[in-house]
């Protein structure tokens, strides 16, 4: 018996386990402490529980600062790892702003130029229109381009008009406008709003040309010679004078509207000048023979 209790004196000497934890000193990574041999659950506590060599695994829990208080914390930040929480510090990452609470994942997006749900889009919320470029400022877009994407902010002129790409800021334009109807973006009397003149252009957008202007004696509409109401050339056509002291009548002048002082048609070559028809000399009906004298 006595023989027995002094192996085991001498092999507790040799390999001692003063923690009583299973494991002698040789294989425990600590051992002071009983819950800590190999193979022991790791809790967080910045020690080694499992003696694998790594301390806290599993419970290295990133944390990013929230300085804006919002719970999102900046992504554009370094992480802290901790197992316990920090103090202004969160585990989401996704704020795009951290100097503001009215951004974050779960704002409303609004028409402000920002992107105020951190989705890398700016302004994509259900105020979006499509817009057109007004480059005369009437007030009317061009119809013969694509239509822009944009919204209209509060208070402020003009629309944000979107880049088109992901995460690049809109652009805050004046010379847009959501009407297309304009059938001339160059010029600004040439609108829906405009009254329509007798110049051979459709002023008012109507798709027709010197719409109720009257025809003259030349045949002629308007003021434009040789354009009939549809906007066609047309030859004018002298009427003989009836009286014989009239002389040579007037017709109207051929201006020409916005081509200033002339005015190229196909076939016809219209300057700025008076058109006139001569006066035909009355013809004598053969059946009636020769008038006599006056006396």
């Amino acid at each position: 018996m006595l023989s027995v209790l002094l192996v085991s004196s001498a092999w507790a000497n040799v390999f001692p386990d003063t923690d009583n934890d299973g494991f002698v000193a040789s294989m425990d990574c600590d051992d002071t402490r009983s819950d800590v041999y190999p193979g022991a659950p790791e809790v967080c506590d910045f020690a080694d529980n499992n003696c694998d060599g790594q301390v806290d695994e599993g419970f290295d829990t990133r944390w990013y600062p929230d300085n804006d208080g919002d719970g999102f914390g900046d992504s554009r930040q370094l992480p802290v790892l901790s197992c316990d929480p920090i103090a202004y510090y969160v585990t989401d990452a996704q704020d795009c702003d951290d100097t503001t609470p009215f951004v974050s994942p779960i704002q409303p997006e609004i028409c402000n130029g920002l992107d105020d749900d951190c989705d890398r889009r700016f302004d994509n919320g259900p105020t979006v229109v499509a817009l057109y470029p007004d480059l005369d400022g009437d007030g009317f877009g061009d119809d013969n381009v694509d239509a822009l994407l944009g919204c209209k902010p509060y208070g402020v002129p003009g629309y944000f008009v979107d880049a088109g790409a992901l995460a690049v800021p809109p652009t805050l334009r004046t010379d847009v406008v959501e009407d297309d109807e304009d059938c001339d973006d160059t010029a600004s009397e040439v609108s829906p709003l405009a009254t329509e003149l007798c110049d051979g252009f459709d002023n008012n957008c109507n798709e027709a040309i010197d719409e109720g202007c009257p025809v003259s004696d030349t045949g002629m509409t308007g003021d434009t010679a040789g354009l009939a109401d549809t906007g066609a050339p047309q030859k004018p056509s002298p009427t003989p004078s009836s009286e014989p002291d009239e002389g040579r009548r007037s017709g109207c002048w051929a201006t020409g509207g916005r081509l200033g002082a002339l005015v190229l048609f196909p076939g016809w070559l219209l300057r700025r000048r008076r058109i006139s028809s001569p006066t035909s000399p009355a013809k004598t009906s053969p059946s009636e023979g020769p008038r006599p004298l006056a006396q």
